[in-house]
């Protein structure tokens, strides 16, 4: 195994982690005691994913990154051409929002990939841009086009995941060469946007009627019981199924305690929506303890460090930018998903890469994992980007 062993750690440690907790969250709410022995197929089809995103992150290791750089506008065609075929085509006639098509007879989740060929087309604009990206008509408002009509059209279906796309434009025009005022200028444009569709539920624009779920889900989270602890620990088990996801998320937290409590499959919360994917974190830490979420938070946190020193390692711009790109993405889904675990923000709906059940999520994740190894790889003495288009 080449490049950061701290990042191969991550990788194994969470999809070990991830065996352990699908399990756990999955066995009281998929199947019922006298059924338990039917558990494991699901198991093992997990599992599957599991290995098969450390063997994609394996191979993917030895492929030379810079390699992917002349194909990257063709990957942000097909981002856009996969999110219009899922917005035409996709989900079911009873879902209320297309975020998946059927392929083999088999629900394919399309926005990670979607984000995941946006990252690469923006790495290697900014990588061959450089200092001209200051251009603002030539370069940076078309920069901005194009990357702001998948998040629109992201916004859509799902608005946490055309955000995070959003904070990860931001973050990787932070590392870049823009100048700051044009960078903050961004920033105060695209937060008072935000909060004006939020607010405004969509302006009542069918195409954006997924700000009002969000306005209602941000009004429900500001008003919560000013006393919602003890609220939560006086429930009852008869009472879990008959409250709001947000508050079973805070119940299942708050009975956790420092070291393993309850146990593996002894959850009184994992009969919550999405128990094994949105809100795996709250079930780990009430049946695991404190100390799980805790080392689940530091991983991502560590991941984030060691990105950093890759950032300065590499000597490639478009390495550069495609690592931070990837690591900020993986790194702010995990953040939201625990925030909202633990009461900070809203419920997003955001899962934690490579812990939560998810196929595709699983795969691309993993495939994140081995083009920012392969980038590790890379040692160069110099410590600073050099942009390729300061040599054009």
């Amino acid at each position: 195994m080449k490049g950061d062993k701290v990042i191969w750690f991550i990788l194994f440690f969470l999809g070990i982690c991830s065996m352990v907790l699908i399990y756990s969250a999955a066995s009281n709410q998929l199947f019922s005691p006298t059924e338990r022995h039917n558990l494991m197929p699901f198991v093992r089809a997990h599992g599957m994913f599991v290995l098969l995103g450390w063997l994609l992150a394996f191979l993917i290791q030895f492929v030379d990154y810079r390699k992917i750089a002349p194909f990257s506008r063709i990957a942000w065609l097909l981002a856009l051409g996969l999110l219009l075929y899922t917005l035409i085509f996709g989900g079911s006639e009873t879902d209320i929002v297309r975020r998946s098509v059927t392929i083999f007879g088999r629900q394919i989740q399309t926005f990670y990939i979607v984000v995941f060929l946006t990252i690469i087309y923006m790495a290697n604009e900014l990588a061959h841009a450089g200092t001209k990206i200051n251009d603002i008509k030539r370069r940076y408002l078309p920069f901005l086009g194009f990357v702001g009509s998948l998040c629109l059209l992201l916004m859509s279906q799902n608005v946490s995941t055309s955000l995070i796309l959003l904070f990860t434009t931001l973050f990787m025009l932070f590392i870049s060469d823009l100048g700051w005022k044009p960078f903050w200028l961004t920033v105060g444009v695209l937060v008072a946007v935000v909060l004006l569709l939020v607010a405004t539920s969509g302006f009542h624009i069918g195409f954006l009627n997924r700000f009002a779920t969000v306005h209602a889900r941000v009004e429900r989270f500001f008003n919560a019981p000013e006393d919602t602890k003890t609220y939560v620990e006086n429930m009852t088990e008869a009472e879990v199924d008959n409250i709001r996801q947000d508050i079973q998320l805070e119940g299942a937290v708050s009975t956790g305690g420092y070291l393993p409590v309850n146990g593996p499959g002894n959850s009184i919360y994992s009969n919550m929506p999405q128990s094994y994917s949105d809100c795996i974190f709250a079930i780990a830490v009430e049946e695991y303890g404190v100390i799980i979420g805790a080392l689940l938070l530091s991983m991502y946190l560590i991941l984030f460090y060691r990105i950093f020193l890759i950032i300065q390692r590499t000597s490639n711009a478009f390495g550069a930018y495609l690592a931070g790109g990837l690591g900020f993405w993986i790194t702010l889904q995990a953040l939201m998903h625990i925030s909202v675990c633990v009461g900070v923000m809203p419920n997003t709906g955001q899962t934690l890469p490579l812990v939560s059940w998810g196929n595709v999520s699983i795969v691309i994740t993993s495939i994140c994992f081995g083009i920012i190894l392969n980038i590790s790889k890379t040692k160069n003495e110099k410590t600073t980007i050099i942009s390729e288009g300061e040599h054009e």
